[in-house]
């Protein structure tokens, strides 16, 4: 607090290490959504689809870290109010509706397979709630295209967290 009150910035590191376990965090997740979507440790199967997965989560960190470059190097505060109105960050978006849509495509096959009803009642549920997940990001920039600037990081913050932890919690009761 003591350096945050002397220069109102904080430790510019620490907020960089923060930056990057929270998009490592999101990378997890979003595989551990797809596997257990694939029926994985839930129906017994064998992970199959495998260059599918691969494929939908390797752009996920690379774009990431293109958003992180561009943001630290060609992010004009004064034309761009928040991060996600840059290119890097309209490229996220279409990423994140690209892994919701493989989801949607994993999970509508697994529940074909499965042959017992409690399981694909699970499956239901779970693509229910996982969806919210995957419409975070998009919901959120079309939240806060409706938001106030100067009370746009505040909106940005609660909505993305509570959604992610609401998400957690739910996976934890799983």
């Amino acid at each position: 607090w003591s350096v945050y009150a002397k220069n109102g910035m904080g430790v510019y590191v620490m907020k960089q290490i923060a930056q990057f376990f929270s998009i490592a965090s999101e990378m997890v997740f979003l595989m551990l959504i797809i596997f257990l979507a694939k029926g994985y440790k839930i129906s017994g199967r064998h992970l199959t689809y495998k260059r599918l997965i691969i494929l939908v989560w390797l752009p996920f960190p690379l774009a990431y870290f293109a958003f992180y470059l561009y943001q630290q190097l060609g992010l004009d505060p004064a034309l761009t109010l928040y991060v996600w109105e840059s290119p890097p960050g309209y490229i996220i978006i279409a990423f994140h509706l690209l892994a919701m849509l493989v989801f949607f495509f994993v999970l509508q096959r697994t529940w074909r397979i499965e042959k017992n009803r409690d399981r694909k009642v699970f499956y239901i549920i779970f693509g229910l709630f996982y969806s919210l997940w995957f419409a975070n990001v998009p919901v959120t920039v079309l939240i806060v295209s409706f938001v106030g600037a100067w009370v746009r990081s505040k909106v940005v913050f609660a909505v993305e967290f509570s959604i992610k932890v609401i998400s957690y919690t739910f996976l934890s009761m799983v």
